[in-house]
């Protein structure tokens, strides 16, 4: 009798794991047992021939494939909802007012917002310090800008700002789009050892969203 459950996918080391089958041996009698805990990414294989049991653990490793399908899936999120800003940014200039919202001491948030006046960012941290970027949209940060008249504001965790914003030492233009949603996309254009321009795209998911003026 079968009975089927959600599936699972992990990757093994592969010496490890014939390692442990050579240990099992080869036996018409044994009875084999394997199971996977999620909780702590450890696949378990057991063996019982005539009473005596055998058993090993193996922790999972890292699964590429399953970054790619969640990286998937929020870039279809993306593109479901109508986009609300796209600017291109020069990267250095953008580096420069990260770095001045990464400054304040104890911040874990970041607002942004864009409407068809200006970019507008802010995080507050320990002490009631505070740091607040009203960037006109004919600064010359910006290579091109796009926004509608009426837009959200949206929180993001300040951490993922600053892992999304990593590539900005190295980038030429950064293109920022935030959709209806809050998802932000931030695609930064870098030139490659072999003088291709190589994308490297980042999302970021709201914390939450308002409406309030700034």
């Amino acid at each position: 009798m079968c009975s089927t459950t959600n599936a699972v996918q992990l990757s093994l080391n592969l010496c490890t794991l014939l390692d442990c089958m050579q240990l099992f041996g080869a036996s018409d009698t044994a009875a084999a047992t394997l199971t996977y805990s999620s909780e702590d990414a450890t696949f378990r294989l057991s063996l019982e021939d005539s009473g005596i049991l055998t058993a090993c653990e193996l922790s999972g490793m890292y699964h590429e494939e399953e970054d790619e399908a969640l990286q998937g899936g929020l870039f279809a999120a993306f593109r479901d909802s109508p986009e609300e800003s796209a600017v291109v940014l020069r990267s250095e200039a953008l580096r420069e007012h990260v770095q001045e919202l990464c400054d304040v001491s104890g911040a874990a948030s970041v607002k942004v917002r864009l409407d068809s006046m200006a970019m507008w960012m802010a995080t507050s941290g320990a002490d009631e310090s505070t740091c607040e970027l009203n960037i006109p949209c004919g600064a010359d940060i910006f290579v091109s800008y796009n926004v509608a008249e009426q837009t959200g504001t949206w929180t993001y965790p300040l951490s993922s700002l600053q892992l999304a914003t990593k590539a900005l030492g190295v980038a030429k233009e950064t293109f920022m789009r935030i959709n209806s949603d809050g998802l932000m996309c931030m695609q930064h254009q870098v030139e490659g050892k072999s003088g291709r321009e190589v994308f490297v795209d980042f999302l970021l998911v709201p914390m939450e969203s308002g409406l309030e003026a700034w």
